[in-house]
């Protein structure tokens, strides 16, 4: 999961992307997370390489985090976004872009935690994975990658979003990494 923290008061940013910071860990969630101090810089990184997670200022100097929203939203981004500050004159704005969350400063470890719990609930998948053994590497593989799966014998080829990995693994194997909710065979060849 990418995560970008976007405030221009310094003492603000520190606070929040300490919280981030701090869920992630406790969550034991798989995530980067970069810190901007205005949003056109962390636009520009956004185009290279999207985030999913977006807690944006809105009164910043330069753009504000509603124009970056809007921008967003127009492009066709579906990132979440959670708002942060010091007024409610934008809580409108926040439901017209669809942020998931509208927070007020100064915001408390709990308002963040709960703020980011309902957000990260949509990524629970996105930062699990498995390894798998291909060759002599070990390959981590983010089970949201994963489009489908084919066993021959004691090997299979995972299909994912990215390309395809060959591993020496048995069906029995695979059902155990995935879990037998994640699973659903297929009907044997003839």
């Amino acid at each position: 999961m990418r995560i970008a923290v976007c405030d221009d008061h310094a003492s603000d940013l520190e606070r929040i992307s300490y919280y981030v910071s701090r869920f992630v860990a406790e969550n034991l969630l798989e995530a980067e997370i970069e810190c901007f101090s205005k949003a056109e810089q962390m636009l520009l990184k956004y185009r290279k390489n999207p985030y999913d997670l977006l807690l944006l200022d809105i009164y910043m100097n330069g753009q504000s985090g509603v124009e970056a929203a809007e921008a967003l939203r127009k492009a066709g981004s579906g990132c979440e976004i959670i708002f942060i500050t010091n007024s409610l004159d934008h809580a409108l704005d926040g439901y017209r872009l669809k942020a998931m969350e509208y927070l007020v400063k100064p915001v408390s470890w709990e308002e963040a935690e709960q703020a980011l719990r309902r957000c990260c609930s949509r990524f629970a998948d996105s930062s699990r994975y498995i390894e798998i053994k291909c060759g002599k590497e070990i390959k981590r593989l983010r089970l949201c990658s994963i489009l489908w799966v084919e066993v021959f014998g004691h090997q299979s080829v995972f299909h994912t979003s990215s390309g395809e990995l060959t591993t020496r693994t048995s069906l029995d194997e695979i059902e155990a990494m995935l879990g037998a909710s994640r699973f659903s065979g297929a009907a044997e060849a003839i």
